[in-house]
């Protein structure tokens, strides 16, 4: 297997098994313990492609989103849409405590924090969503709904076809600015 297929073999399979070691990512993955250590020389390497494979593929959907395109609420819309394939990598990278402080996946995290942020704060500032919340908090909210919901499927809690549609209702319906009743 070349390096890339055994990163993204290995990323399925890591990703709900975070404590695996080397030899049970390989043998999970079907390839040896000596063949994974030749393009992944310890369990951090490993773990930092993975992370590094979720980033990508999450800015990529950030990307295919077009988030600064049409409303705010329809841009929220498309990066779930768009970022739901790779929703187990979010996952991962929530529950991966040895890579903090990795300065690659740190700055990556914050680009895509940032993207999530600044549409939050576009909705506020054009009436969409509300002013009481903070944009960082509902963009919080964004990425842990994508991760919770992938633990969910993954328990049979929620089916994965309803994932997409759960998380927007969640996020959007605690997000939305609701004007205040009339006196």
């Amino acid at each position: 297997m070349e390096r890339e297929e055994i990163t993204r073999a290995a990323a399925d399979f890591i990703v709900y098994k975070v404590e695996s070691s080397l030899e049970d990512v390989a043998e999970g993955i079907g390839v040896t313990p000596e063949e994974l250590r030749t393009h992944f020389p310890d369990e951090i390497a490993l773990r930092a492609a993975v992370a590094r494979l979720g980033t990508d593929r999450i800015e990529e959907s950030l990307d295919a989103a077009r988030v600064d395109e049409g409303s705010a609420e329809d841009a929220v819309r498309r990066i779930v849409d768009e970022c739901w394939p790779h929703a187990p990598l979010r996952a991962f990278l929530y529950g991966e405590n040895r890579l903090v402080g990795t300065p690659e996946l740190d700055a990556a995290l914050e680009r895509i924090d940032a993207r999530g942020n600044e549409l939050f704060e576009r909705g506020r500032e054009d009436g969409s969503f509300r002013t009481d919340l903070p944009a960082a908090w509902m963009g919080a909210a964004l990425w842990s709904l994508l991760a919770v919901a992938s633990w969910n499927v993954r328990n049979d809690h929620l089916p994965a076809e309803d994932g997409p549609r759960s998380i927007k209702e969640m996020l959007l319906d605690g997000a939305r600015r609701v004007p205040a009743p009339q006196s």
